[in-house]
C-alpha cells in the first residue's frame, strides 16, 4: 500500500469541469469540518502511474455519487474510448 500525499489547490480539470464550483456547492471547507477533503496521490491499477486526485475532483466525484477513481485520467479515457468503439462495432 502506498502512502497518500496531501495538499493542493482547487481549479478546473479535464473537460473544463469547474471543480472549485463543485466544492463550493458541497459547502466548502467551513461547513465540512471533520469531513475535509485533501488532495491525494493515487496509483493507477492499469499502468501503476501516480496521479493527483484534487480537492475539486473529489468534490465533483462526491456530488455525482462516484467512487474514488482506480485509473489515472489517461487510462480512464483509453477505457472509455475502447468501450465506445466496442459499442459502435455492434
Amino acid at each position: 500500500m502506498r502512502p497518500i500525499q496531501t495538499g493542493g489547490l482547487l481549479g478546473s480539470g479535464p473537460g473544463g469541469i469547474d471543480y472549485t464550483y463543485c466544492y463550493e456547492m458541497l459547502g466548502g471547507k467551513e461547513e465540512m469540518k471533520g469531513n475535509e477533503l485533501k488532495e491525494e496521490t493515487l496509483y493507477c491499477v492499469d499502468c501503476d502511474v501516480a496521479f493527483q486526485f484534487t480537492v475539486g475532483e473529489q468534490a465533483y466525484f462526491r456530488s455525482k455519487g462516484l467512487s474514488v477513481p482506480k485509473r489515472c485520467p489517461e487510462c480512464r479515457k483509453r477505457r472509455r474510448d475502447s468501450i465506445v468503439r466496442d459499442e459502435e462495432m455492434r
